[in-house]
């Protein structure tokens, strides 16, 4: 009776021990992997909304990037627009949550005043936005 009841308690602590692996090791990989095809398909949605109502003086950036970030555990998508030279050449760039439609982190260049601060504003956006898109720019 003995022995049967260490065989038991040895099956559970081995089923215990698979499903924590599954739990903790194989699930959340399932998971991000879903994550990051619903974050690229909200990313090309984002994008062609973004383009597509474009209006007035605005010329987007082509080198968007979306997708999941691992970093923030949401879906961003990384854009910028600029307005006509006769405006003096202002321009944005911006990472937006996908799923809060908020900015992340966002980098104004205006037509005037820049001061010796703005490169160091830009030093830290380009790095803010290699940490959240995991240094694929």
């Amino acid at each position: 009776m003995e022995k049967y009841f260490k065989l038991s308690l040895s099956i559970s602590a081995i089923v215990v021990a698979i499903s924590v692996t599954y739990y903790f090791v194989l699930f959340p990989n399932i998971n991000r992997r879903e994550m990051k095809e619903v974050c690229m398909e909200m990313g090309q949605k984002y994008q062609n909304t973004y383009v597509n109502q474009a209006g007035g003086n605005k010329k987007y950036f082509d080198d968007s990037q979306y997708g999941y970030s691992q970093a923030l555990d949401t879906c961003v998508f990384s854009g910028g627009y600029s307005y006509d030279e006769e405006l003096g050449g202002e321009w944005e760039r911006f990472v937006k949550d996908l799923y809060t439609n908020n900015n992340v982190i966002s980098l104004y260049h205006p037509k005037e005043n820049i001061n010796e601060q703005w490169g160091d504003w830009a030093t830290k956006y380009w790095e803010e936005h290699a940490q959240i898109f995991g240094d694929k720019k």
